[in-house]
């Protein structure tokens, strides 16, 4: 199942990008400026990767959802 490793990964990427960036909005509010800050840019970067990993995931289980239907054969009702 795609969607178990993808969904994983995308999912703890997105959350360590959320940790990183509440980090630096809890710092923005006590008045300490986010400029020169590159951990800014990986917060942003893992939130947009999390994002991308789930979604490829996502397509990954209906793709596989969509080949599987194919090779069931049809049911028949059986004749009495």
């Amino acid at each position: 199942r795609p969607l178990h490793i993808f969904g994983f990964i995308g999912f703890l990427l997105f959350f360590i990008g959320m940790i990183i960036n509440l980090y630096l909005t809890y710092n923005w509010f006590l008045g300490i400026p986010l400029s020169n800050r590159p951990i800014l840019f990986l917060g942003i970067l893992l939130s947009i990767v999390g994002i991308q990993f789930f979604s490829m995931g996502f397509i990954a289980e209906l793709v596989v959802s969509y080949m599987s239907k194919d090779k069931d054969p049809p049911s028949s009702i059986s004749k009495k």
